[in-house]
């Protein structure tokens, strides 16, 4: 299933016809991988609202619904309709607390959120499909820095304006590089352990709050 070229990774094409073929797949680490500093970052003694942006068909979106207190609601969006289908077909959803929602996160103003109403948005190699094509990562290409910005800029928008909300970001990319992509941020970055050779990190990413 995976590409000669990974230009694919960026073009909706390829996840139509991915996710019509596949039932389940957990890109860079699962979520026993993740779980303790998961529950480090998020609440789960109260009800809380979590964006899960870039879904995919991983078996994330249900472990966080099972981890989180029942009173929590979450939307896991994707920009595949070929994949919502699919999930919601096999999971279900329950309005209020548990939703698919077709969606881009490059462009999550067109969602119709409203503004400061996620305590948590969460997502684990959406932004590393985006990168791929960087070139020099040291000097990565405009369309990736654009493309980066505009999910932050949306991220910023949705979080709700307290300490405690937050921007999780599961990734491969080196913290040297992702790092130049995240402006505007006050990030914590963990080293994930996996038994994986390559090495996969944690971003917990808060906006920094604009000096009155």
């Amino acid at each position: 299933m995976e590409p000669e070229d990974v230009k694919e990774y960026t073009k909706i094409d390829y996840w139509n016809s991915r996710f019509a073929q596949e039932e389940s797949y957990d890109w860079l680490v699962t979520f026993e991988d993740i779980e303790t500093l998961l529950k480090e970052y998020i609440p789960t003694d109260r009800p809380i609202r979590m964006l899960h942006l870039g879904c995919g068909n991983s078996t994330l979106s249900t472990s966080l619904k099972t981890m989180l207190h029942p009173g929590s609601y979450i939307c896991n969006q994707d920009y595949s309709q070929v994949l919502i289908s699919s999930m919601k077909t096999l999971h279900g959803e329950i309005p209020g607390n548990f939703e698919w929602m077709v969606g881009d996160m490059t462009d999550l103003g067109s969602a119709g959120f409203l503004p400061a109403s996620f305590d948590v948005i969460i997502e684990k190699a959406s932004l590393d499909a985006l990168t791929v094509n960087v070139g020099d990562p040291w000097n990565p290409r405009e369309e990736v820095v654009v493309n980066v910005a505009k999910v932050m800029r949306g991220v910023t928008e949705l979080l709700k304006r307290d300490d405690k909300s937050i921007f999780l970001s599961i990734s491969f990319h080196q913290k040297h590089f992702r790092l130049k992509l995240l402006n505007g941020f006050d990030i914590q970055v963990k080293d994930i352990p996996t038994t994986k050779s390559l090495p996969h990190f944690f971003y917990a990413c808060k906006p920094v709050k604009a000096s009155k």
